[in-house]
């Protein structure tokens, strides 16, 4: 059984549908590295 993330009473989404990635950029940049991405 998928779980669903209540976001409002109307609105739901089933966890399945959902794909969280991260990538961290290596060396100097400070937040700006992180934000921009080529």
């Amino acid at each position: 059984m998928a779980l669903s993330l209540p976001l409002t009473e109307a609105l739901l989404i089933n966890e399945s549908e959902v794909e969280i990635s991260a990538i961290r950029a290596q060396g100097a940049g400070g937040q700006n590295v992180n934000k921009v991405s080529s």
